[in-house]
C-alpha cells in the first residue's frame, strides 16, 4: 500500500545520497523530483491526526456506504502516519483516508516514480495536485491509491478496493479524496 511506502520512505530521508530514490533531506530541496507546487497549502487540522475517521464526516460515511459498498466497522493504525480503514460486514470494500508521516509531502512520491509499479499525474482535486501511486500492484482495478498534496511538507493518500458489485477502485479513491478534501477546506 502506498502509504506505507511514503511513512518508509520518509524514516530512510535523511540516510540517502540525494539520489532519484531517496527523499529531500531538507526544506529546501522540498519540490525535488518534479513535484508540483501546493499553491494554496492546508494545514491538517489536529482532531485528524489524532483521530482519521472523522477526516469523513457522517453524511459521507453514509453516502458512501450505499455508493462504495464500504460499511462502518473502522480501523485505525498511526503505525505509517495516522489513518482510518473502513470496510463492510461480508464484503470486500475497504477505504482507507490518512495521512502518511514523513514531512515531503508530494516529493516522496515523485522520487519513486521511476521505480514505481503505477505512477500517473491526475487532474487535481479542488486545486490541490493528485498523483496515482502503487509500489506493490500494477492492477488498478482492485485497490487505487491517490495522493493529494496539501501542502509541499503534507499529503493526503485516499484508498479504495472495491467490492464484486461496486464503482471502479480509481473512481472510489477519487470520491474519498474529494470528500475529505471537502473536510479540510470547510475547517473540520
Amino acid at each position: 500500500m502506498a502509504v506505507l511506502g511514503v511513512a518508509v520512505l520518509g524514516a530512510t530521508a535523511c540516510s540517502g545520497t540525494g539520489a532519484e530514490t531517496g527523499s529531500p533531506s531538507s526544506t529546501s530541496q522540498q519540490n525535488l523530483y518534479g513535484a508540483p507546487h501546493v499553491n494554496q497549502p492546508l494545514d491538517v487540522n489536529r482532531k485528524y491526526l489524532d483521530d482519521p475517521c472523522s477526516i469523513l464526516t457522517p453524511s459521507q460515511v453514509q453516502q458512501f456506504v450505499s455508493s462504495l459498498g464500504i460499511g462502518t466497522h473502522v480501523h485505525t493504525s498511526k503505525a505509517a502516519g495516522p489513518l482510518c480503514s473502513r470496510r463492510g460486514e461480508g464484503t470486500t470494500a475497504r477505504a482507507t483516508v490518512g495521512f502518511p508521516s514523513g514531512g515531503y509531502g508530494l516529493s516522496s512520491i515523485y522520487a519513486q516514480r521511476k521505480t514505481a509499479k503505477i505512477f500517473k499525474e491526475l487532474p487535481p482535486i479542488d486545486g490541490h495536485p493528485v498523483v496515482q501511486f502503487s509500489d506493490t500492484s500494477t492492477n488498478d482495478k482492485s485497490n487505487c491509491d491517490y495522493t493529494v498534496g496539501l501542502s509541499d511538507k503534507q499529503v493526503l493518500t485516499a484508498v479504495y478496493s472495491p467490492g464484486p458489485e461496486s464503482v471502479p477502485a480509481c473512481d472510489g479513491a477519487r470520491k474519498i479524496a474529494g470528500a475529505a478534501m471537502q473536510t479540510l477546506k470547510a475547517g473540520g
